[in-house]
């Protein structure tokens, strides 16, 4: 996800707006052609020079850049509030079979209409919450063995049922609002948690700080970049 600080807040562009937003780029399109609806965030800045760059009512366009807290502050309203509607109008999901069978990532992808890509990334941001004893964007798996490309993790079939029976939807997973994390909140976070500290280790830290249950280790390596861009002075 590219990223430029901007009058001092860190931006994306569409492209990265998606992969904030877990969504599509046609979705973001749509949401952004109909932002007098959706409420989808105005550019900060659009580029008027460069690669890509069209003529719009007789105007330069380019690539449109939006900050991350404008992209939050849509997630948890719009995006959560159709999540949430759409959640109440799922009928019940009858996962036919042993509701003790194990059931991998593929299956897991499957009955939830994703990619197996989807629920890796589901798992990658739950594992912080897991080893914190909470769940996570998904539930904890119910077997977890050491694999040749790593650990395979699969869940009971009744575990899945009851997860896509009861979700209101990613973004809307039960994490408790608050502000956004700068990188100031980063480094004193890093610093309070020592020198040898995880990445896990780092993103309770900073859930401490913001006084949250929990905060993803892709926040962590988000504000990570942009400290890293700052400091290169891009």
């Amino acid at each position: 996800m590219k990223i430029r600080i901007i009058d001092g807040r860190a931006a994306t562009d569409r492209d990265g707006a998606a992969e904030h937003l877990r969504r599509s780029m046609q979705t973001i399109k749509l949401l952004a052609a109909d932002r007098a609806t959706t409420g989808f965030p105005i550019p900060v800045d659009v580029e008027t020079q460069g690669r890509g760059v069209r003529t719009r009512d007789g105007q330069p366009h380019g690539r449109e850049w939006y900050t991350l807290d404008d992209l939050d502050q849509f997630k948890n309203t719009y995006i959560a509030q159709v999540e949430q509607a759409s959640g109440a109008r799922v009928q019940h999901i009858d996962l036919e079979g042993d509701p003790d069978e194990l059931l991998g990532v593929a299956d897991f992808a499957t009955y939830a209409r994703v990619k197996p890509a989807t629920v890796q990334a589901w798992v990658r941001d739950s594992k912080g919450d897991w080893n914190a004893g909470r769940p996570g964007y998904l539930p904890k798996p119910d077997d977890e063995q050491p694999g040749r490309g790593g650990t395979i993790r699969k869940w009971k079939r009744s575990t899945i049922a009851h997860f896509l029976n009861n979700r209101a939807g990613i973004a809307a997973s039960g994490r408790t609002p608050g502000r956004a994390a700068t990188v100031e909140d980063l480094i004193a976070a890093t610093e309070a948690a020592g020198e040898q500290a995880t990445v896990d280790d780092i993103a309770a830290a900073l859930a401490q700080r913001l006084g949250r249950d929990s905060v993803h280790v892709q926040t962590v390596f988000r504000l990570r970049r942009i400290l890293k861009s700052t400091s290169d002075g891009t």
